[in-house]
């Protein structure tokens, strides 16, 4: 990658500059969600966590490195959850538009090589249902809706695994895979490939296109330069952009995690 206009700015992981951030203000508050009518907070320690938890889950159920992990849902702490988690696996994050129809999500999972699918609601799991004998290469679908029993019951396969949220979280918690992730980590460059965006499908089928860690942290550094003298410090944004885009990635995701 070429860093037109500041040949100061070193090269890092999109890793690096998340762990320096939550070394810095670990008791601060860093996403905000509403749930049964009032707002809760996540830490920026506990968001590293739960990012921790996500990423060892992945490698211990065979989750090769360079696969993917699929995520099709709206906006929500799990979104980026999963999307940090996939990153420091190894495992490029891929988002899915939740319009998208069963053709073109069956499309974007089978191309981008995805081991992991992170899904909302059952509805979306609906797209995929009669396509599952086809994906080869996916192994778990996880689900970060509430589901009762005999829904849960009802989804059981033979050809992939399904968690809910915190049973997949607590699969990452009693795992000793700190080796195993450390070598993940440090194996990544900063012009590796560190997410996947597929074009939206408007003129043609969606396309992947593959977006580096310096792309993403030398984008978002440029972005506090040119604006942090009419921002004030620690901004709260409302997360809305669609997160299967880039413009909400960067904004949403990047930009929060940068100090």
């Amino acid at each position: 990658m070429t860093e037109s206009g500041n040949s100061s700015i070193k090269p890092i992981t999109v890793m690096e500059m998340f762990e320096n951030t939550v070394s810095e203000v670990p008791n601060e508050e860093a996403l905000f969600f509403e749930c049964e009518g009032k707002w809760k907070g996540i830490t920026w320690y506990h968001y590293h966590k739960y990012t921790i938890y996500f990423a060892k889950a992945l490698i211990s159920l065979g989750i090769e490195a360079f696969q993917t992990v699929n995520i099709m849902g709206f906006n929500s702490p799990e979104w980026f959850i999963s999307y940090l988690g996939g990153i420091f696996a190894c495992i490029p994050p891929v988002g899915i538009y939740p319009t998208n129809n069963p053709e073109i999500s069956v499309l974007i999972t089978e191309s981008s090589n995805c081991g992991c699918l992170v899904l909302d609601d059952i509805l979306q799991y609906r797209k995929y249902e009669k396509d599952l004998k086809k994906l080869k290469n996916l192994k778990v679908i996880i689900f970060y809706c509430k589901l009762n029993e005999s829904e849960l019951k009802s989804l059981i396969n033979p050809y992939v695994s399904i968690y809910l949220w915190n049973d997949f979280l607590n699969l990452g918690k009693r795992s000793s895979l700190e080796m195993d992730l450390s070598y993940r980590v440090k194996m990544q460059k900063p012009g590796n490939c560190c997410n996947l965006i597929y074009t939206s499908g408007t003129t043609d089928i969606p396309k992947g296109v593959m977006l580096s860690h310096d792309n993403m942290t030398w984008t978002v550094k440029a972005i506090h330069n040119s604006y942090s003298n009419i921002l004030a410090d620690r901004q709260r944004f409302v997360s809305f952009l669609p997160l299967s885009h880039i413009a909400g990635q960067i904004v949403d995701i990047f930009c929060m995690i940068f100090m």
